[in-house]
């Protein structure tokens, strides 16, 4: 069975306040950057589930986890659905100010990952009451 031809939507956005407290808690990243496989790209691993206690496996069995490293200091987990047709089926969520946002992108866009924060990082700034 084919999809008829999607609407391709870059990135789906949302931001929280209370969320922020998830990258700032102390060993929160670390815990995360723990669970790095071997790197697929520019700052993308793969999760590695066996790396540790605390590197929980997925519940859903479609699904994919990635450790990407934002800077010295801050790793974050990837989380894809890895569907057969063009969705939003990756999540990332990342510190914004004193926001966490959320962004959810298609999963051919994993390398470029960097690239969907900063974009988002735009749009969230275009946004901001000056």
């Amino acid at each position: 069975m084919s999809f008829p031809p999607l609407r391709r939507r870059p990135s789906g956005m949302e931001s929280q306040s209370d969320s922020l407290g998830n990258f700032t808690r102390s060993g929160a990243s670390a815990g995360i950057a723990k669970c790095r496989g071997l790197e697929q790209s520019d700052g993308l691993f793969a999760y590695d589930w066996n790396a540790g206690q605390n590197c929980f496996y997925q519940s859903y069995t479609r699904g994919s986890q990635y450790v990407v490293r934002l800077n010295d200091k801050m790793f974050l987990r990837i989380m894809c659905q890895n569907n057969e047709f063009p969705t939003l089926d990756c999540k990332l969520a990342f510190p914004f100010g004193k926001f966490g946002a959320r962004v959810a992108f298609n999963h051919v866009h994993l390398a470029k990952w960097r690239e969907v924060i900063d974009r988002t990082g735009e749009f969230l700034r275009s946004k901001q009451y000056r």
